[in-house]
């Protein structure tokens, strides 16, 4: 059998289902499975790595044929040592591979075993191939998350979003123990700018009806606790919301005017911003706070969802990050969608309030023994 070329990339046009340009773990999934053809004893050290992981179904059906034939082939050979593959091997993944890919090719297999490099360094290739799998399924599971966090149509979005968000949470924990224990520190990634998100008109009047019955009910305060400032969509919403607890921690009446100097105080009013402006947010009305801040949480929660999504895909489209990297910089993203839902669940289901204190029974502590000094 003539010598094999080293270091040959398949071209393009022989790639099976080839439709965007080449990437590097393209190259790496046809070192892998070239090493791999060329010696099949190797496959049993490529550990962490399924058919799902190769971004072809072509790579993943001849990835799934090679791991299924190898043991026998080994077996049979009693070989160790990387040798020249053999055509009997290459057929036997073809017939394998060809029924679950139709557009696979004898010759195609042949141009794999060209363009790997060196077989023994199959478990770089590997490295590689899990580190594409994990930006790309971080990436869809991004994406999933940001639509479901946009769908106005779910019927408990807030439920919804957040078994999306853990779903998410589990794919990660599972991609960290395939890895390993995390190294390194946070992506440092620079941002894109966050898209526009416009409060709808139902939001904005949640928001003022939770500040004008806040004022009417200053007792309902004690239902609000996990509600925070930055949960508003609208900052002077969140402003005024932060002046109603100051003033409610210190024990100040609550009234237009009363709050209309702690807004004064804490510098909210601007030249847009004007007085008359903040005495209509916080005229007494009837609507229930509780209900409102349910509702303004919800949102909190989705719109804490999005910009996740978006931070993670964002981590993921950065080649310059680490695998480690991306998990990390995942789980920080998904920490304020978290922290919100178990905000949300505790005004949506608040504890029991605590029952009537029993009274606690004299505890009887034993009798010192005498010391020398007091038997003197």
């Amino acid at each position: 059998m003539p010598a094999r070329p080293q270091n040959r990339p398949v071209p393009d046009d022989d790639v099976p289902y080839a439709g965007t340009p080449p990437q590097p773990v393209d190259f790496a999934e046809q070192a892998l499975l070239g090493a791999l053809l060329i010696h099949p004893a190797l496959t049993p050290g490529i550990r962490h790595v399924t058919p799902e992981h190769f971004t072809t179904h072509v790579h993943g059906s001849l990835f799934a044929a090679i791991q299924q034939l190898a043991p026998q082939v080994t077996q049979r050979a009693g070989e160790s040592k990387p040798s020249l593959p053999s055509l009997r091997w290459i057929n036997e993944v073809f017939t394998t591979a060809v029924a679950q890919a139709r557009g696979l090719t004898l010759p195609y297999l042949h141009q794999l075993v060209s363009s790997c490099p060196e077989p023994a360094h199959a478990a770089a290739y590997a490295r590689m191939i899990q580190t594409g799998h994990a930006r790309r399924s971080l990436h869809t599971h991004a994406d999933r998350l940001a639509h479901t966090a946009a769908d106005t149509r779910l019927p408990a979005p807030a439920t919804t979003v957040a078994e999306q968000c853990a779903r998410l949470l589990v794919h990660v924990e599972a991609l960290q123990q395939q890895i390993g224990s995390p190294t390194g520190t946070a992506p440092r990634t620079t941002l894109p700018e966050a898209p526009e998100d416009v409060p709808s008109d139902r939001e904005l009047a949640c928001e003022q009806g939770l500040l004008a019955g806040v004022v009417r009910l200053p007792d309902s305060f004690h239902a609000l606790r996990a509600l925070r400032p930055e949960d508003f969509a609208l900052p002077l919403h969140g402003g005024l919301y932060r002046c109603l607890t100051a003033m409610a921690h210190r024990g100040e009446p609550l009234d237009p005017i009363t709050v209309l100097g702690e807004a004064e105080h804490q510098g909210l009013l601007t030249s847009h911003v004007t007085p008359q402006t903040v005495l209509a947010l916080v005229q007494p009305s009837p609507d229930d706070p509780v209900y409102c801040a349910e509702q303004i949480l919800q949102q909190s929660l989705l719109r804490s969802a999005r910009l996740a999504a978006h931070h993670i895909r964002a981590y993921a489209n950065d080649p310059v990050n680490t695998v480690h990297q991306l998990l990390i910089g995942s789980r920080r993203a998904l920490a304020p969608v978290t922290a919100a839902h178990r905000r949300w669940q505790y005004l949506h289901h608040p504890p029991p309030p605590p029952g009537p204190a029993t009274a606690r029974a004299p505890v009887t502590r034993p009798a010192r023994p005498p010391t020398a000094r007091t038997a003197r």
